[in-house]
């Protein structure tokens, strides 16, 4: 439970620190408006292999990172609180009616911060079994399982993104 605790702490770290941050170099509305040919195309790009892809690099980068001691771990949750709040400023700036489409992603965020628990554990782990010379069981069913828990989340989500988001617009 307290590596679930220091990776939301971490996660929403990373949203404040963007939610201060990004607060004039936001791009200009009339910036997406001219540009619909160089747009991203939605349907094109929302194929769930593209989706479970990105997300599952993720989710990996969040458990592997452990063997940094979590390093790895807690700079990937910081960055993606941080991108998640220049996607709500942005998405602010445009129409604040687009939260309603980012809705059924916050799921997928759920995947990575459990995941991050676990990088966080595996780390903490690690570094107090070769820095500190203390006999910690670390507890492999229970990691195994919080990663099965963890791709299925993204797997749920990248299905709301494919399935569900797009009928939403």
């Amino acid at each position: 439970m307290k590596y679930n605790l220091i990776s939301i702490f971490i996660f929403l770290l990373g949203l404040i620190i963007g939610l201060f941050y990004f607060n004039n170099d936001l791009p200009n509305i009339n910036t997406f408006e001219s540009s619909n040919s160089n747009t991203l195309n939605l349907k094109e790009n929302l194929t769930l292999y593209n989706i479970l892809y990105t997300n599952l690099k993720v989710v990996i980068i969040n458990i592997f990172g452990g063997l940094t001691f979590g390093l790895l771990t807690s700079v990937n949750l910081l960055y993606n609180g941080i991108f998640l709040s220049y996607l709500l400023k942005v998405i602010y700036t445009i129409d604040t009616k687009l939260y309603l489409i980012l809705l059924p992603h916050s799921m997928e965020f759920l995947g990575f911060i459990l995941a991050g628990a676990i990088g966080i554990e595996i780390g903490l782990f690690l570094f107090n079994y070769i820095f500190l010379s203390k006999k910690i069981k670390l507890d492999f069913v229970k990691l195994l399982k919080k990663t099965i828990i963890s791709i299925l989340i993204i797997f749920v989500a990248g299905l709301i993104e494919v399935y569900v988001s797009p009928n939403i617009i």
